[in-house]
């Protein structure tokens, strides 16, 4: 379970907890897809996700540097990720590199 999905159960959102991961070929990129049924993000913390130092969580409790870390290392091997979410409703992060063929 993801440390989010579990912190909404704690917070009384109690749900079949669910990941899904997908791998596939497509236009030249592999995508994984990886997706939870967690409480999901408002589009404010979308937009936040990946800032450094940015956390939900409560101070002391995550520093913030995981998901900018990921993107960093995402980057740096040309690929991209995206955020595909909706609060209440899960998230999906999909993320792309290139092939090597």
């Amino acid at each position: 379970m993801d440390e989010n999905a579990g912190k909404a159960e704690k917070e009384g959102r109690k749900a079949e907890k669910t990941l899904r991961i997908r791998t596939y070929a497509q236009e030249k990129q592999v995508v994984v897809e990886v997706s939870d049924t967690g409480l999901g993000m408002t589009e404010e913390v979308k937009r936040k996700i990946f800032e450094p130092f940015f956390t939900t969580k409560e101070t002391g409790k995550g520093t913030g540097l995981g998901t900018s870390i990921s993107f960093g290392i995402i980057k740096d091997y040309g690929g991209t990720i995206e955020i595909e979410s909706e609060f209440g409703r899960g998230a999906t992060f999909v993320i792309r590199f290139p092939a090597i063929i």
